[in-house]
């Protein structure tokens, strides 16, 4: 069976930086023994790339801020990081904002949190790998 692949065209850096930031507060707030996911998926909306962890969630009254600066999912977290993680995202999300993309983030049903990056389908170049036999 062929699987589709794609190339994704805009900013490398950036989305490194926000899949990076995204992992690492994802492991940060799932205890021992949880899980982390990192995934990828395509539809008719775009690209989706998806961080997602078995963790605490977050408490619903703070998704709709969670990318904004200095911003904590649970203020009584002591993981030692200032709240900017989430808001370095938030700014690549600006990024991909602009190439007709958005970040969310929602809590799972069987616990911890989701975020996914949706890219337009207009900056996805789609390759049959076949082709290159």
């Amino acid at each position: 069976m062929a699987t589709a692949t794609g190339t994704i065209r805009g900013d490398a850096r950036g989305l490194d930086r926000a899949l990076s930031n995204l992992t690492d507060n994802a492991i940060r707030y799932t205890p021992d023994g949880g899980r982390v996911h990192l995934g990828a998926d395509t539809d008719r909306d775009g690209v989706h790339l998806v961080v997602a962890d078995t963790g605490a969630g977050v408490p619903e009254d703070r998704l709709p801020t969670l990318f904004d600066r200095f911003t904590r999912a649970d203020d009584a977290r002591t993981s030692g990081g200032a709240g900017l993680g989430l808001a370095i995202v938030a700014a690549v999300a600006a990024v991909a904002a602009a190439h007709d993309g958005v970040a969310t983030a929602r809590n799972r049903p069987e616990g911890g949190l989701e975020v996914r990056l949706t890219l337009a389908p207009s900056r996805v170049t789609h390759a049959d790998p076949t082709s290159a036999r």
